[in-house]
């Protein structure tokens, strides 16, 4: 089987690198680190515990190379780390930083180390920074970065290729050149490709793309994710209501979206949202989960007085209580499957009033299908261990068949209906459907145990 990635041994293993800067041996060290993929220098860097040593490094290495590390450190690690640096050195590496990430950084420093910082920065970059902190969080505006090429549409090509040379520097990206007018509205858009092999004399509005596809500053981050993916775009502009153009959003910056979405539905799934991280105190995470758990046990409540009501069934063939974990479990699991489809789908917008019906049908039919096979099954089984009771195992399996039915109809139901109320689906939680499922199938189990019970006497 072939590897997903291979890695070029030649490189030195985070040993060496600490045993040059532990022995001063710093030319080679600076060498053979910026040699290094930036991923690789992160990695070695987080590694890094003495402060004694990462202050070294702090020394050695430029505010653009430092920055380069230091902004794909987590935030809480960059909050940790720029403390350790002196004002001076901490100012020139946050002026290196990208505009989004340094906003977000802004966003967990303390105000008192803000204030200190910003005397020793460059002053645009911390003004945009400061603005980007008024976008609202996960939208198109909070997740942009202002470090983009644009040029004059009146600009010919030979003079947008000089240009760009000169602040290619600067920029996040130079696949992308998007193109504004006297109102410094965005217009049209030409790849770096299509701008190398144009005729140079022609002017930029003669040769870019007017079929544009931007985003407003307000658009929800998801939206933009899935604009990214629809389109295979390396960058997304971001304009405003007057459709000035305000930041470009990278691909890498997506890639974080899907990342962060895909765990905060995990996190609703499981009924732990904002409780997933691994530097998530017990306390905090408790926090976060109790109130679901509390909610789901006044929930289960409901579920005691279930069996409570079916006392005297119970008391009549105590045999029946055996199977409530079996009947239950059963139902809990295929709803949690169900739910899992359909939620998948919402997010992903492949579910609208053509298909609701026709997905709606399919799980319930393999829904009543699953149930088929597991009821054949207690059919075999139970008589096998119960002295050949045909009646329990068609009061067990009759039951699982029909709770089977129903919870793949309460998993898809109540998504789409949370839906609908304009709430995210992640929230119809596999904690909840459990619940649910699990007060449906007590009460189908009883009510056939009870209609069939002088089967069993």
């Amino acid at each position: 089987m072939r590897p997903l990635y291979t890695v070029n041994h030649l490189h030195p293993s985070y040993t060496k690198l600490n045993e040059w800067i532990k022995n001063k041996e710093y030319e080679i060290f600076r060498d053979q680190l910026l040699r290094l993929h930036n991923y690789d220098q992160v990695v070695w860097f987080r590694k890094l515990q003495d402060p004694s040593l990462r202050q070294r490094v702090y020394e050695q290495l430029s505010a653009k190379e430092m920055a380069e590390i230091f902004q794909k450190l987590p935030v809480n690690e960059q909050v940790k780390f720029s403390g350790e640096m002196d004002e001076q050195k901490r100012g020139k590496v946050f002026s290196n930083m990208s505009t989004n990430r340094l906003a977000d950084l802004f966003g967990e420093l303390p105000n008192s180390v803000i204030h200190q910082t910003i005397d020793e920065m460059d002053a645009e970059k911390a003004r945009t920074a400061m603005q980007l902190m008024e976008h609202e969080e996960n939208t198109a505006g909070s997740i942009m970065t202002t470090e983009f090429i644009s040029f004059f549409e009146e600009l010919t090509v030979e003079e947008a290729i000089a240009n760009l040379r000169e602040a290619a520097y600067e920029a996040e990206t130079i696949f992308y050149v998007y193109v504004e007018d006297s109102d410094h509205k965005l217009v049209g858009v030409i790849s770096l490709r299509h701008l190398l092999y144009v005729d140079e004399e022609k002017k930029l509005k003669e040769v870019m793309k007017n079929d544009l596809i931007y985003v407003q500053q307000d658009e929800d981050q998801e939206n933009v994710a899935k604009l990214t993916k629809d389109y295979d775009l390396i960058a997304v502009p971001v304009v405003d209501d007057n459709e000035h153009l305000l930041g470009i959003i990278m691909v890498d910056e997506i890639m974080d979206v899907v990342e962060e979405e895909a765990t905060e539905d995990l996190g609703e799934f499981a009924a732990s949202r904002g409780a997933l991280g691994v530097e998530i105190s017990a306390l905090k995470a408790t926090k976060k989960r109790a109130p679901w758990i509390m909610g789901l046990l006044l929930i289960g409540m409901i579920t005691a007085q279930i069996i409570g009501y079916f006392e005297s069934t119970l008391q009549e063939v105590v045999m029946l209580s055996a199977f409530i974990p079996l009947v239950m479990g059963a139902a809990g699991n295929t709803g949690t499957q169900t739910l899992a489809v359909i939620v998948r789908r919402i997010a992903n917008n492949h579910l609208d009033k053509k298909t609701i019906g026709k997905l709606i049908l399919r799980e319930l039919s393999a829904g009543f299908m699953i149930g088929v096979c597991a009821a054949a099954v207690l059919l075999i089984i139970i008589p096998i261990f119960y002295d050949q009771n045909w009646a329990l195992a068609f009061i067990v399996g009759g039951s699982v068949f029909i709770a089977l039915g129903f919870a793949t109809l309460i998993g898809c139901v109540i998504p789409i209906v949370i839906q609908k109320l304009n709430i995210d689906p992640a929230v119809a939680s596999g904690p909840f459907i459990t619940t649910t499922n699990d007060m449906v199938s007590l009460v189908i189990y009883f009510i056939i145990s009870t209609t069939f019970l002088g089967y069993l006497q």
